[in-house]
């Protein structure tokens, strides 16, 4: 029997955020032991670097979010990264502590980007200190080399998936947040050689960083156009100058046409030196007439640009363009970045972003799965609150539907600010595909989106726990927790494609098991659980489960439960309690 917590948590999930790290399982093959302030030991990349004139082939990775060359680094109060007196990478230093129960601990390897060798440096789902984990963070480092456009040219790249903490309680912090706040950046080791040391904006600066700011790092961009994704370019051991754009994305709203929204501003600097700069914008589709502008069209930095909108010839919908910035003259070396702009006409059009289509377990943005549950988060979705009492669920909900590239999809729930729907398992996967919420006909922003074949989950409680049923029915917590060698149940979703799939809407069947085609795989406590089935739990819609056992030898309390699905995606981690 399912329990009744799953069916709850269906229907109430919280919203994620951007997510830019990269998943590729070599980077995972090197782990830190659960620690304060540690670090590894010298570390091969695999490649060389030239990183302001010094070759480098090893680095430090320390608990800290940090990569340095020349020597660890304990120190867990960020300062000026210049003053560090390090060759240091800090995609975000601060006092991480992966000593608790719910923290995950730091790992690193070497791989493959885009053909080229890489190494990646991962801090996901870790607390702060002192053995602090109501708010967790996950970030990356990769570098990759470029030595195929000069030897010693190398990319840096800052991914961010979920910033809910800045700071530790040793470095002024209370509850994540103030005192000494977390800094990100680059420095060769000194002071005084001003083009060898770089903060981005907001470094230092209390809760500039987190998920909770409209400008958080999950939002930003630099020469990439994934959200939360920044990427500096070394070339003949410098940093190329690159341009740093705030705010990411603007939203302008009216309740009628005729109603004109007010300016808003893009302001614009680099990491170094001054560049000039070209102006375009873009709608999609593209308007007839044109309904952004944006002014000046050419300048060079520091400066700001102006960005308008008309709306009168607009019927009432929801609108998206970008304002694109790219280099003018050819000595200027940056990347053409762009500035999403979402317009809404009207008091009821549906208003999303990518980051609010999320996997319902996982909370994965952007990325959804067939036979997967995914939420909507926004506003205006919906004029009420409705769920549904009937099977097959329906593709209409309370005058509301959710569609991608025009197909309807299922819902199990609606209301102003939340959806829960799911993707049919016959639907084909696609890249850069276009979702919409429409509401009373009248449509929302349009948000893309990719659906792949598999993007697992693991169902939570409000704790963090996973939804896992014990061996004696229990739900797997603190006060009921599973032996070695007990059968237990994983509640997930987005696991992939199974044999004998419903229809849409439809509960899967429960007479006739619908294993997934390829095994998922289970691991706790970093042990491979026996897995003796994986595949959709009968009589409900778009739920998976996986039957496992538990692995003897893991010692008493909390571990970390993964579920990797057959073709290798795995899950973030869950805890799970053993006797």
């Amino acid at each position: 029997m399912l329990p009744r917590i799953v069916c709850g948590i269906l229907l109430v999930v919280s919203l994620a955020q951007a997510q830019a790290i990269r998943n590729n399982l070599s980077f995972y093959e090197n782990q830190l032991d659960r620690n304060d302030d540690g670090s590894s030991g010298a570390y091969r990349l695999g490649f060389q670097i030239n990183f302001f004139g010094r070759i480098q082939d090893t680095l430090f990775v320390n608990n800290n979010r940090n990569v340095t060359f020349d020597a660890a680094l304990p120190t867990y109060t960020p300062q000026r990264i210049n003053e560090t007196g390090r060759v240091i990478i800090a995609p975000f230093w601060s006092d991480v502590d992966t000593s608790g129960p719910r923290s995950s601990p730091a790992t690193y390897g070497r791989g493959v980007v885009n053909g080229r060798p890489a190494f990646a440096a991962n801090w996901r789902n870790v607390g702060y200190y002192n053995r602090k984990e109501d708010k967790l963070n996950s970030f990356q480092l990769v570098l990759v080399d470029r030595s195929d456009t000069a030897p010693g040219n190398f990319d840096m790249e800052f991914n961010y998936e979920t910033i809910q903490w800045e700071s530790g309680e040793a470095s002024g912090g209370a509850g994540g947040t103030g005192g000494y706040s977390a800094r990100a950046g680059y420095s060769n080791g000194s002071t005084v050689q001003a083009d060898a040391n770089f903060e981005l904006p907001g470094s230092g600066l209390s809760r500039a960083f987190l998920d909770s700011n409209s400008n958080g790092l999950i939002r930003r961009r630099l020469n990439s156009d994934v959200p939360g994704r920044i990427v500096l370019e070394v070339r003949s051991g410098g940093v190329a100058s690159t341009l740093t754009i705030e705010p990411d994305a603007l939203l302008f709203t009216t309740d009628a046409p005729e109603n004109k929204p007010a300016l808003q501003r893009i302001n614009m600097a680099t990491n170094q030196g001054t560049v000039r700069y070209n102006v375009t914008t873009t709608t999609t589709p593209l308007s007839n007439p044109n309904w952004l502008f944006a002014s000046p069209q050419s300048g060079q930095t520091p400066s700001q640009i102006v960005v308008d909108v008309t709306t009168e010839s607009l019927q009432p919908g929801g609108y998206v363009g970008a304002v694109r910035i790219g280099p003018a003259g050819t000595l200027t070396t940056f990347g053409t970045q762009e500035v999403g702009v979402i317009l809404a006409v009207g008091n009821t059009v549906p208003l999303v972003l990518r980051a609010g289509v999320v996997n319902a377990a996982s909370f994965l943005p952007g990325v959804l799965s067939p036979g997967g549950i995914f939420s909507v988060f926004g506003l205006n979705l919906a004029g009420t609150t409705s769920s549904v009492n009937q099977t097959p669920i329906p593709d209409v909900l309370a005058n509301v539907r959710v569609e991608i590239n025009n197909q309807r999809l299922p819902m199990f729930f609606v209301s102003p600010t939340q959806i829960n729907a799911m993707v049919p398992h016959n639907f084909q996967p696609v890249q850069n595909a276009v979702l919409r919420v429409v509401r009373n006909n009248i449509p929302g922003t349009p948000v893309r989106v990719d659906v792949v074949p598999a993007v697992p989950g693991v169902f939570q409680q409000a704790t963090g726990v996973g939804v896992v049923v014990n061996q004696n029915g229990s739900v797997n917590t603190t006060s009921s927790r599973a032996n070695w060698g007990d059968a237990i149940v994983v509640y997930a979703t987005g696991l992939g494609p199974v044999r004998n799939a419903p229809n849409p809407g439809v509960p899967t069947s429960l007479t006739e098991l619908s294993p997934t085609l390829t095994p998922a795989t289970v691991s706790i406590g970093g042990r491979s659980a026996n897995v003796v089935f994986s595949g959709l739990t009968p009589g409900f819609i778009g739920l998976y489960q996986v039957n496992a056992v538990v692995p003897t030898g893991l010692g008493s309390g909390a571990h970390a439960l993964v579920v990797t699905s057959g073709d290798g995606y795995p899950s973030a981690p869950v805890t799970f309690f053993v006797n």
